[in-house]
């Protein structure tokens, strides 16, 4: 087969590629480049293949850098993503790897984002876990990004003080408080300590 010629698109960096047998390929500049189009050169099947295959990966990491471009994730996120635009799972792992050595995904400095972004709307560890497992972070990673975790203490007595407005609570009201503290990821012993100081900061006035 045969270049006939080659044409712009209308989106930028958009070309088509025409052959002598009657068939298009559409191409990237990148891929355009890559494979040194241009009219009259002679292309083999294998060629035309692999052509096509450049130009669907091309497609692919552009529909990457969308969806990053909307927010920061992690690799199993935008895996999740791609897949859910009918890319095939080995499309979207190939361009999650080229997306990491590009620096665009970095699980553990998104760890970092999501624990101090947790921590900062006032919840505890157990949540902060849950969001990681959620996001699709490896576990690995965790720790690492929890050792930013600040003490907990203060977002704990804030939200207690809150509820209570300097009033002492009784069975029902601190069963209220300490089960939504438990659903922002504290534990009964980091609770039942925030009750303890809360107690005794009342007592005290």
């Amino acid at each position: 087969m045969t270049v006939t010629s080659v044409k712009p698109g209308k989106k930028k960096g958009q070309h088509f590629i025409h052959l002598d047998d009657g068939r298009s390929l559409q191409v990237s500049e990148s891929v355009l480049g890559q494979f040194y189009l241009y009219p009259g050169k002679a292309l083999i099947e294998q060629e035309i293949q692999e052509i096509e295959a450049a130009s669907d990966l091309q497609a692919v990491k552009a529909k990457a850098y969308q969806i990053l471009d909307r927010r920061a994730m992690s690799r199993r996120e935008l895996v999740k993503k791609l897949k859910e635009k009918d890319v095939a799972e080995s499309a979207a792992e190939s361009v999650a790897d080229f997306m990491e050595e590009i620096g665009l995904i970095d699980d553990a400095q998104y760890a970092v984002m999501v624990v101090e972004h947790y921590s900062a709307k006032g919840y505890g560890r157990r949540r902060i876990e849950q969001e990681l497992w959620r996001r699709g972070i490896e576990k690995e990673r965790w720790e690492e990004a929890l050792q930013a975790l600040p003490e907990s203490n203060d977002k704990l007595d804030d939200f207690i003080r809150a509820k209570l407005r300097g009033e002492l609570p009784d069975q029902k009201e601190k069963k209220r408080i300490a089960d939504a503290l438990v659903r922002r990821g504290f534990n009964w012993e980091q609770i039942s300590a925030g009750f303890a100081r809360y107690k005794a900061t009342i007592e005290e006035q």
